[in-house]
């Protein structure tokens, strides 16, 4: 039995979850990817905002990084992991007009509230929770 769980651990890809087989993730593992906004990255820990399912991603925002006013078509979970964490809850862009999330800050973000997010003098890295699919809903100015 041993040998078969070890072998299973080790042909198992990164972020596959088998049912019977315990995954840990370590941060050097992460597979960051930038997104549409410059200095924003994701890596996926279970699933993915476009899949079907729960899903658990990583998000980083470099120095000076935020997101566009915005909203979603489903709830959201975040937890600050690192750094502090800034939510603007208005429809105009104003990263002077934000909340400071510190580490280990948690957050809700309703269906379809209004916000932006992001870092401002420092690394942030938060992780973000949901059921998938959801979609990312720009403002229109």
């Amino acid at each position: 039995m041993y040998k078969i769980c070890l072998s299973l651990l080790i042909t198992l890809p990164i972020f596959t979850q088998a049912a019977d087989v315990a995954t840990t993730i370590n941060p050097d593992d992460l597979e960051w990817k930038e997104q549409r906004r410059p200095g924003v990255y994701i890596a996926n820990l279970l699933g993915g905002f476009d899949q079907e399912g729960l899903y658990i991603a990583r998000m980083k925002f470099l120095p000076g990084s935020m997101s566009t006013p915005h909203s979603h078509d489903k709830e959201r979970y975040i937890t600050v992991i690192k750094g502090a964490w800034y939510v603007g809850l208005t429809e105009e862009f104003d990263p002077d007009n934000t909340i400071a999330n510190q580490e280990g800050s948690y957050m809700v973000h309703p269906v379809g509230m209004v916000h932006y997010d992001g870092a401002r003098e420092e690394e942030v890295i938060v992780e973000v929770k949901g059921i998938g699919p959801v979609k990312f809903i720009p403002v229109k100015k």
